[in-house]
């Protein structure tokens, strides 16, 4: 075997590595260029570093008066400088916490008592001179190119951390035990952005389910839908893309081939992407799409069309996808296991899914939602549903339903109710959406509100008693109008249950 051995002299070595960088440079541009940014993600690393306990003598706090600690200070300082010089360029903190016992102090230099919180203040004020001084030096000298950040110490008197109480002439003030409250810390931080780019594929990826009435041999789930039970929230993740709504009862009554088609369209944004990443039981490596019926209770969850657009307008996918759910079911299901950019996984649109895997993200689902839906019975309220077929009595006598507050406008009564037991109150608009009323489940002792609607009326006074006799509405207490608790038609018009009857005619 022959062997070939090549000599490149110095400058020829520096051409191609300039011409290597150059490259470099231009592919990471072009790369650059075509990419979406997703956001920015602070990530802190740091260190804590401690002086010894005995380093400050009893009743010190300048530096000079230090002896033998000032070695021990100067030690830790150089363990931070070299952290700083691992990470130089990046903006350190330093922020120093500084502790004293509650045992009563004296200033042994300027010779005269302390109050509480004083001595630990003094040391603090001398620290952050003095390391003030001793890094702007490291970067005058070039050790380092960024001056830390050092602001005022805390002291733990300032932070309500001291650990033991003590009482004069009862507790021994030299006790071992007092020294935990004696101390001098270092907290070093170090902040650094990284910007979370490998996902920006996902932005701007469009979803669309959809449902087609003339059959087609390439798409066996066209034709033959003609209900309204097809109404479904979709997720990524944890994430709601929206409500698609392809209900589609009564529909090709003109003769137009189209009508009975429906199709939902989803557009994955920045925001949606971040709250994905974000998500501490993001796996990094797929994504789920996902399904929940929200019609009925006959909900109709068969197969569904499903075609992804990726940001750049290219179609990567588009077939008849199961949702692993038979109709009626209006759990949280599944209906493909996606790669990072949206991109449905081989096997995952047919093949099952792990029933941990579909549960955890249910819970994750349902946990957001009740904090959701908290917010809104708290802020805006629950807005009942005018319902002529009969619904909750929110007024019936001896009420576990007490009414505590009620502000009105031209529109709606909002009244708000401490419920003392659990019970179940509707119909509500759904507060997610959705066109199917919601019920909702109270556990009792909450204070929640309710808005219900207005209905102005010319009704007689005399004539709405006598409906009240008949116990067909009921009058609002602290209030001039009526619930209507079984609906009637009074004149032409309707008054449906659960609206409040304000009435217009003065007489």
């Amino acid at each position: 075997m022959i062997k070939q051995s090549w000599n490149i002299d110095t400058e020829e070595v520096k051409r191609i590595l300039m011409m290597h960088e150059s490259a470099t440079k231009n592919l990471y541009l072009i790369n650059e260029q075509q990419k979406i940014k997703v956001g920015e993600k602070t990530t802190t690393t740091g260190k804590e570093i401690s002086l010894d306990k005995k380093s400050y003598p009893s009743g010190l706090y300048s530096i000079e008066k230090l002896g033998e600690g000032k070695k021990d200070l100067d030690l830790k300082l150089q363990e931070i400088a070299q952290f700083a010089k691992a990470n130089n360029g990046t903006q350190l903190n330093i922020q120093i916490e500084v502790g004293e016992s509650k045992v009563t102090n004296f200033d042994n230099e300027l010779k005269k008592p302390l109050g509480q919180g004083e001595l630990a203040k003094l040391r603090g004020e001398k620290l952050q001179q003095y390391l003030t001084n001793y890094f702007q030096g490291l970067v005058e000298s070039g050790y380092l190119t960024t001056m830390p950040n050092i602001p005022k110490a805390q002291t733990n008197v300032e932070l309500g951390t001291q650990k033991y109480d003590y009482v004069k002439l009862k507790d021994d003030p030299k006790d071992v035990k007092y020294l935990e409250d004696q101390y001098v810390k270092f907290k070093i931080s170090l902040s650094a952005t990284k910007t979370e780019d490998i996902y920006d594929c996902l932005v701007n990826l469009v979803i669309d389910v959809s449902y087609y009435n003339k059959p087609d041999a390439k798409f066996r789930c066209r034709g033959g839908h003609n209900c309204n039970n097809a109404e479904f929230e979709l997720y990524i993740d944890n994430v709601l893309l929206g409500i698609a709504n392809l209900n589609n009862y009564g529909c090709g009554q003109d003769n137009n081939p189209n009508d009975c088609d429906r199709t939902a369209q989803f557009t994955v944004t920045n925001e949606m992407v971040q709250k994905i990443v974000s998500n501490p039981k993001w796996n990094k490596k797929t994504l789920i799409l996902s399904t929940r019926c929200i019609s009925s209770a006959n909900c109709h969850t068969s197969v569904q069309e499903v075609r992804i657009v990726n940001g750049t307008g290219t179609e990567i996918y588009h077939d008849c996808v199961n949702p692993q759910s038979a109709r009626g079911n209006t759990s949280q299901k599944i209906l493909a296991v996606l790669d990072k950019c949206g991109m449905p996984i081989k096997g995952t649109t047919d093949d099952n899914v792990s029933a941990e895997e579909i549960q955890s993200l249910s819970d994750q689902v349902n946990t957001q939602n009740n904090e959701k839906l908290t917010e809104i019975i708290n802020t805006q309220g629950l807005t009942v549903v005018p319902n002529t077929n009969g619904g909750t009595t929110f007024f019936p006598k001896n009420s576990k339903l007490i009414i505590s507050n009620i502000q009105s406008n031209k529109q709606f009564l909002t009244i708000t109710y401490n419920i003392k037991s659990p019970m179940v109150l509707g119909y509500f608009i759904n507060p997610f959406g959705g066109s199917k009323p919601y019920k909702h489940s109270f556990k009792g002792n909450e204070t929640v509100k309710i808005n219900f609607q207005i209905q102005p009326s010319d009704i007689p006074e005399r004539r709405l008693k006598k409906y009240e006799e008949r116990g067909m509405i009921s009058e609002v207490p602290n209030f001039n109008g009526y619930n209507v608790d079984l609906a009637f038609n009074e004149k032409g018009v309707e008054y449906p249950s659960n609206v409040i009857i304000v009435s217009t005619n003065e007489q």
